[in-house]
């Protein structure tokens, strides 16, 4: 173990209690990351599995704008690609 530095630091007090402040975490967006040779129908029927599937694929466009406004060719995914398959989530209050 250090004797100096931020690893030699302790992460409790005297009594024990931790000294590490603790956070939150809210509820995010669900996504996906394409599969290699993933097609925004693939994407659609798997993830959106009971909807129309023209419907899905609109949703999809509508909900991932980075990627069908962006990019050329429009809608060719990558396997780094964040694709979001809900839509935006209500701003906490």
């Amino acid at each position: 173990m250090p004797t100096n530095g931020p690893a030699a630091r302790s992460t409790v007090d005297l009594s024990g209690e931790s000294i590490v402040p603790t956070a939150t975490l809210s509820r995010q967006r669900r996504f996906i990351l394409p599969d290699p040779g993933d097609t925004l129908a693939a994407i659609a029927a798997r993830e959106l599995p009971d909807l129309d599937p023209t419907a899905a694929m609109e949703r999809l466009q509508a909900w991932n704008l980075h990627i069908f406004l962006m990019r050329r060719p429009a809608g060719l995914l990558t396997g780094c690609d964040v694709v979001f398959v809900e839509p935006p989530l209500a701003a906490p209050r």
